[in-house]
């Protein structure tokens, strides 16, 4: 489905998935990556990657990526000041205080989740890449490992590359109650922005030319593909679990993916990749380039994709979808069952005051009934024993 916003008036697609590595399956231990995508209530996306000395860290990207798309919606009224505003120009401070207020939100879950199980908040701890898109200006905010990248004019570049720790093959993590050394945190400019694509330290050593730092070709095929409607999730799985990742790449990989649509875009059109048109991964021989033809056709790339199978989260967004339609209305109904019943009950109150008033009157009436009779008794008694008096006389 594509989906058209109007607060952008651009047509955006979006998908994302996450899988486990061969380290990861042969331990037994869960994947620890995460990705979402979507593009409601405006295009955005994001990758999580789980420390890997903690095996418990996963419920911690799985929980941000979720925190991830609630903080989307209800940052939305700001989120439209700061990307979509013409002719201003933003500075780092605005940039800084929005990530700040992400990194606290997200940074949140692994408090609760060190409640609710009894660890550390350290033992949920994960790396962060992250793009929210405007009309004019787009957020990108990045802690560890991970990189973005963007197609501009039509060209891919990298956006945000991978950052490390203090230390050689350290990195840094979102952490509750601890701020990230190195949180980058920028509003790019997005006039010329067509796509974008998050993704992990897994995918990244596939993806980006180590010497040259340059992003595979396999970015742009999958772009075209999904501006094609020939790519859903279902798609990237299986590009994510092709054999030419292993046995190079052991560790989990995930990625997350937005393109914009022409706009002359025909929504049942369908033009499948033709079989060898470039190559997917970086350095990768021309026999492993995906056939697109092979894969399966989902017909459409849904609204608001959430990867790995995450279908709990797009059940979330279109009933919060549901609850701002119809919340108006439900409201009004409430109002008026309400004053129905009050009226009832007042109706029901003046019943029994009217009730009692007239059992009231009604013994009034009574009393006054004998009273009467008994003056009636009285005055015939008065007048017989006059008329028995006078016969006397006589």
């Amino acid at each position: 489905m594509i989906t058209k916003e109007p607060s952008l008036g651009r047509k955006w697609v979006a998908t994302a998935a996450s899988v486990p590595g061969r380290k990861h399956i042969r331990s037994g231990t869960p994947c620890q990556d995460a990705s979402v995508a979507g593009v409601l209530p405006r295009p955005y996306l994001a990758v999580c990657d789980g420390r890997g000395s903690s095996p418990i860290s996963h419920h911690g990207s799985q929980a941000a990526v979720s925190e991830i798309s609630n903080f989307v919606f209800s940052s939305e009224p700001i989120m439209k000041e700061l990307l979509d505003r013409k002719n201003w120009m933003p500075n780092e401070t605005m940039a800084s205080m929005i990530s700040e207020c992400l990194h606290r939100s997200v940074s949140k879950v692994q408090e609760r989740l060190a409640q609710a199980m009894g660890a550390k908040a350290e033992d949920f701890e994960f790396t962060l890449v992250l793009a929210i898109v405007g009309t004019e200006y787009c957020l990108v905010v990045h802690i560890g490992d991970g990189a973005l990248v963007a197609e501009r004019d039509g060209v891919a570049v990298i956006e945000s590359a991978p950052t490390n720790g203090e230390f050689a093959n350290a990195t840094e993590f979102v952490c509750f109650g601890r701020p990230p050394a190195k949180l980058f945190a920028r509003l790019v400019p997005s006039n010329n922005l067509g796509a974008l694509a998050a993704f992990t330290d897994g995918t990244a050593a596939k993806m980006i030319e180590a010497k040259t730092m340059s992003p595979a070709p396999g970015f742009s095929t999958i772009w075209k593909n999904m501006r094609e409607m020939s790519f859903s999730e279902k798609d990237l799985l299986k590009f994510l679990t092709e054999s030419f990742w292993e046995p190079a790449v052991q560790d989990d990989r995930s990625l997350a993916a937005l393109a914009m649509l022409p706009p002359s875009h025909n929504v049942h059109a369908t033009n499948p990749a033709k079989d060898g048109e470039g190559s997917l991964v970086a350095s990768a021989p021309s026999s492993l380039t995906a056939d697109q033809n092979s894969l399966p056709h989902a017909g459409d790339i849904s609204s608001v994709e959430i990867g790995a199978g995450r279908g709990k989260f797009l059940l979330r967004a279109r009933f919060m979808k549901l609850v701002r339609k119809y919340f108006s209305n439900s409201v009004l109904l409430l109002t008026v069952i309400f004053l129905f019943i009050a009226a009832l009950a007042s109706f029901s109150l003046g019943i029994c005051a009217l009730s009692t008033r007239i059992s009231q009157l009604s013994d009034e009436l009574a009393r006054l009934e004998s009273v009467v009779n008994s003056t009636m008794v009285s005055g015939t008694s008065g007048k017989m024993n006059e008329i028995g008096e006078v016969g006397s006389e006589k």
